[in-house]
């Protein structure tokens, strides 16, 4: 099929900047996720690649052609939008057969025939090709969209938040469903996101994008490990990754984080990161602490634990959400079903660091991450 090469776009709507340098290399066959909030560029991007939008600057590549100035009608590529775009009057085979019936394909019947029916029964929709868009569920309707942008095997597909409109028990569904077709798959596949289940789940490689930039691309696995910033780190985390300012001390050859602000006896620190820290006593850093890596004890506080009071709770099914308050910290806090307190309970939390990240303070960037030693502290002095 095609790999996807974007050299240096960027795009301007009314002065205001939707893409700035934006650069990336996709792989032929690579199913790629474009992952980012609302705005952050995530649809112009796609717009690019297929010709909707012509660049104000850079370059557009499928495989070895620059295609920058090519129709939409020339690119070979099919694209998928959050609505379904389904024809009305037509069956589930004539929606998903239309791009075949193209004078510029000119595909036999039985081409046509055999193909829709081999992309159908992918989508396990082959049982509802005689059935109209009407008599479909959302889910269906999904999949006959993604169908018909198969059909004809572009060389890129593009998908634009395809699961939006679906409930949450149907999209975590046609996530399972996308994973098992990528391997029957010819396409490169884009896909666009702003939910970091979807882009852990799903990409081969993810590109996180923050108005208009490329923050960082990797593995969804590096990604949530390696982080490249606290605005990574606070997309791939529900609820929120805390951030605990505080400074590093080593007493007794042992190295304790102390959060500023709060009379605390702190936060042990393990020898690996005892041993990267050692040349920073008195540094101040951001401590990345994901909520479930904080629990309630009974305990009295002690070393490694963090009190207050409970300032929020919301029960989510299987866990419950508790936010705790000191002062001006706030702490979120992921809790079995089985452990309610309730507002202004007073709680001790233990806080593990066994599987931190540090961030500079200033920066924002990552300094250091508990699965894998960072070189280079950026910290000023």
């Amino acid at each position: 099929m095609a790999s996807v090469i974007l050299r240096n776009i960027s795009k301007q709507f009314n002065g205001n900047t939707a893409l700035h340098q934006v650069s990336l290399e996709i792989a032929d066959r690579e199913f790629f996720v474009l992952f980012g909030p609302s705005g952050a560029g995530k649809t112009t991007v796609l717009n690019t690649v297929c010709g909707i939008y012509l660049p104000d600057q850079g370059d557009v590549f499928l495989g070895k052609t620059n295609v920058t100035s090519q129709e939409i009608r020339d690119r070979n590529v099919s694209m998928v939008f959050e609505s379904y775009a389904l024809y009305p009057h037509l069956t589930v085979y004539e929606n998903m057969a239309f791009p075949l019936k193209s004078p510029k394909i000119k595909w036999p019947k039985e081409k046509i025939e055999k193909t829709v029916k081999s992309v159908a029964a992918i989508l396990q929709i082959d049982g509802l090709l005689e059935r109209k868009p009407s008599q479909l569920s959302n889910g269906q309707r999904q999949r006959v969209a993604i169908g018909r942008s198969l059909v004809r095997s572009p060389a890129v597909s593009l998908m634009d938040e395809p699961l939006a409109h679906l409930d949450a028990k149907l999209r975590n569904e046609m996530r399972i469903e996308f994973k098992e077709m990528q391997g029957t798959l010819t396409s490169t596949i884009i896909y666009a996101t702003p939910d970091y289940r979807e882009a852990l789940s799903l990409g081969n490689r993810v590109a996180v994008l923050n108005k208009g930039r490329i923050i960082q691309v990797d593995t969804p696995q590096t990604l949530y490990h390696r982080p490249a910033d606290i605005f990574v780190a606070s997309l791939l985390s529900d609820p929120q990754i805390n951030l605990l300012p505080v400074t590093y001390l080593e007493k007794s050859g042992h190295g304790h984080f102390y959060i500023k602000d709060l009379k605390n006896p702190g936060l042990k620190v393990n020898e690996n990161l005892t041993r990267f820290l050692s040349n920073y006593p008195g540094r101040e850093f951001l401590l990345g602490i994901r909520p479930h890596n904080i629990t309630v004890t009974d305990t009295m506080r002690g070393e490694g634990t963090v009190g207050g009071l409970v300032y929020g709770f919301e029960r989510r099914g299987i866990n419950n959400i508790m936010t705790l308050k000191n002062r001006n910290l706030f702490m979120e806090v992921v809790l079995p079903a089985s452990i309610v307190r309730k507002i202004n309970d007073t709680v001790t939390c233990n806080v593990s660091t066994e599987e931190c990240l540090l961030f500079d303070p200033d920066t924002k960037k990552l300094v250091y991450s508990a699965s894998d030693r960072l070189e280079g502290l950026n910290c000023q002095s």
